[in-house]
């Protein structure tokens, strides 16, 4: 640890790697936490924004996209039937 010789007999040492230990788990802990706590806050956000402009958005040029296809679709499968008949 940093260069430093600790003897796993001498107390001192022990509570110093227990310290250590111990510093660790938390700072793991407390990573995790934050990480989940950042996840749920920009999950919020993203739902918040989405759900008004952006969803009105995406409604809009969806509408366009579906009746572009279904112009498509129709000349596709209307104007070989006419020209056939």
């Amino acid at each position: 640890m940093h260069g430093i010789t600790l003897d796993p007999k001498d107390p001192e040492d022990i509570l110093t790697i227990l310290a250590y230990a111990i510093g660790g788990l938390v700072a793991d802990a407390a990573g995790k936490a934050g990480m989940k706590i950042g996840g749920n806050l920009t999950r919020n956000v993203v739902k918040g924004v989405v759900k008004k402009e952006v969803l009105k958005a995406i409604q809009d040029i969806g509408k366009k996209i579906g009746i572009k296809i279904l112009q498509k679709t129709i000349i596709n499968t209307a104007v070989p039937s006419i020209v056939l008949t």
